[in-house]
């Protein structure tokens, strides 16, 4: 599907939809595979070409856009000047750049406090792509840490063994390899 200054690619699968349906590329590079309600049974592999102008600029992502009118994105990795996706929704889809760095926040505690505490929380706000890796260091051991989808946060669980002051650093990366990280001196 040729589109001005971009290509799209989709791949499909026999079978990937009940049906035949719609497909076409609108104004303004976007790729419309039926209405976002489709039934979908296989996975559907989306491709958008970068323009050249923008080829050395990093963050890109796909997103579809849902019934209820939201983009949401897509899992995507860049390759040869190309942005890819697999879903299994149909809709609009759309080539979209993230840059930005989630958020980390603690919560009830600082640097260089003394933690009483039996867990560390922090909250992560990404607002554009989804979490990809998160890794917490105690003085450069690699920690355990759980993510609680609801409210975002990364809670890290004390064990009684943890005693004395230590460096620790926690790092964040979304979807588009954008990153966070907080670090702070804590005594247990």
């Amino acid at each position: 599907f040729p589109s001005h200054d971009r290509t799209c690619l989709l791949e499909l699968k026999a079978h990937t939809f009940y049906q035949p349906v719609p497909k076409k590329v609108i104004p303004g590079n976007n790729l419309s595979i039926a209405a976002p309600s489709t039934a979908v049974q296989l996975p559907v592999e989306i491709g958008i070409k970068i323009s050249d102008d923008k080829t050395m600029q990093n963050g890109w992502y796909l997103t579809r856009t849902k019934s209820n009118g939201r983009e949401s994105s897509i899992d995507s990795r860049v390759s040869s000047g190309w942005v890819y996706g697999e879903t299994k929704g149909a809709g609009t889809f759309q080539l979209r750049q993230d840059n930005t760095p989630p958020k980390l926040t603690p919560l009830g505690f600082s640097t260089n406090q003394t933690i009483t505490q039996k867990q560390l929380k922090w909250q992560v706000i990404e607002t554009l792509t989804e979490l990809k890796d998160y890794d917490l260091f105690i003085d450069n051991q690699w920690c355990l840490l759980e993510f609680e989808r609801k409210g975002n946060y990364l809670i890290f669980n004390i064990p009684k063994s943890l005693k004395g002051k230590k460096a620790v650093e926690l790092i964040v990366s979304d979807q588009c390899g954008n990153k966070a990280i907080w670090k702070g001196t804590l005594s247990f």
